[in-house]
């Protein structure tokens, strides 16, 4: 356990679940800004220089949400479940609100463990630059995605779409 180090994007909340959904009051202006190009996320690089973390790897998760207990590999500021996820907000922001942590445990939790394990097992310096790439693509131009990471969002086991497509049905 280590303390993540970000820039602050939230005014202060005293309860919930840790998550947050497009249009949450409790995001500033500035952080609306910081959050959208993922400056937000800077800070990480001196977890990445004191050991705690790296560029590429599973987002930490809230102690509450931690779907792979004892992940063996060392968190990321980035990864193939961050793309994917990318615009997670907009996605919890057509759940009810009184849903948004059962959809998430539900959902997506289980789809990021899988793209995070799968991507980790495989992992190599070639994929991590595109990764790498691929993150600072989705912040400015997320349509050309599909080149940078081929085929890797495709497979039907990654498929983000339809999640919120069953629970509509």
């Amino acid at each position: 356990m280590f303390n993540i180090i970000k820039f602050r994007s939230m005014a202060e909340r005293h309860a919930g679940p840790g998550l947050t959904s497009e249009g949450d009051s409790h995001v500033t202006p500035v952080g609306a800004f910081l959050r959208r190009f993922k400056l937000d996320e800077l800070p990480q690089f001196f977890n990445v220089l004191t050991g705690d973390m790296s560029v590429v790897g599973p987002r930490p998760k809230l102690p509450q949400f931690t779907a792979i207990p004892n992940m063996p590999y060392r968190p990321g500021i980035t990864g193939l479940a961050s793309i994917a996820f990318r615009r997670e907000n907009q996605i919890l922001g057509r759940v009810p609100p009184e849903r948004v942590e059962h959809f998430y445990e539900e959902r997506i939790m289980p789809v990021k463990a899988n793209l995070d394990v799968c991507y980790m097992c495989q992992a190599t310096p070639a994929s991590d630059a595109r990764v790498i790439a691929a993150t600072a693509v989705s912040c400015v131009a997320p349509r050309i995605l599909p080149r940078l990471l081929g085929s890797a969002l495709q497979e039907p086991r990654f498929r983000v779409v339809p999640i919120l497509e069953e629970e509509e049905a």
